[in-house]
């Protein structure tokens, strides 16, 4: 049972789940949706470690001599960390000295997910038939939001110490609005076109 005060607080960020209307069972599969985005934003930013963690050892290597080549270099790195599973990419993250002290919290991330993934629909089932589990679900879910939020924050400084080490330079804030704006343009224009389906499709 969560406490007036738990309530209070997943209330004070969702204010809708206070309203007359709301249908509690459904808001558990919204906050599965936004608690699989943020475990998605570390997974992508443990893929950004690996890609620049790759790029800065050709580097040291003297592998890479012009812009062509950090690219192509960037690329790889890229392309490599995005193919690995959840649990491949943590044990190499954890392994690279500067998130060494993060390594429990990154596995205990991978762990929760997989649960997420796997289980979390199968085990709950009967907690969605009452008020009462639905509240406690919605409530642990933020918890373990929170973590996720704190996770992903707590991966940038590490990143910027390695970077250093590795002399390389992360992208300032004018690159990275450019990089954003780019995106954007890129997914209007594919819409806009003659889309067909996404890769995952059938």
């Amino acid at each position: 049972m969560i406490t007036s005060e738990q309530m209070t607080e997943l209330i004070s960020d969702f204010p809708e789940l206070s309203g007359p209307e709301v249908n509690l069972s459904k808001e558990i599969y919204a906050h599965f949706g936004l608690l699989f985005f943020k475990f998605s934003l570390v997974e992508h930013s443990l893929i950004n470690v690996l890609t620049f963690h790759h790029v800065g050892t050709a580097l040291e290597a003297g592998e890479i001599a012009s812009q062509q080549e950090w690219e192509a270099a960037h690329d790889f790195g890229f392309e490599r960390a995005r193919k690995m599973t959840l649990g491949h990419m943590v044990k190499s993250v954890a392994d690279i000295g500067e998130f060494s002290t993060m390594r429990h919290r990154l596995f205990e991330a991978k762990k929760r997910r997989d649960y997420f993934a796997h289980h979390f629909f199968r085990e709950e089932a009967a907690s969605f038939l009452s008020n009462e589990g639905c509240w406690y679900i919605l409530y642990h879910i933020k918890q373990l939001r929170d973590f996720l939020v704190s996770l992903d924050s707590d991966l940038d400084e590490p990143l910027k110490i390695m970077c250093g080490r590795l002399s390389i330079n992360l992208p300032n804030d004018d690159q990275q609005k450019s990089e954003y704006t780019a995106l954007i343009e890129e997914s209007n224009f594919r819409f806009s076109s003659n889309f067909d389906k996404f890769d995952w499709s059938i």
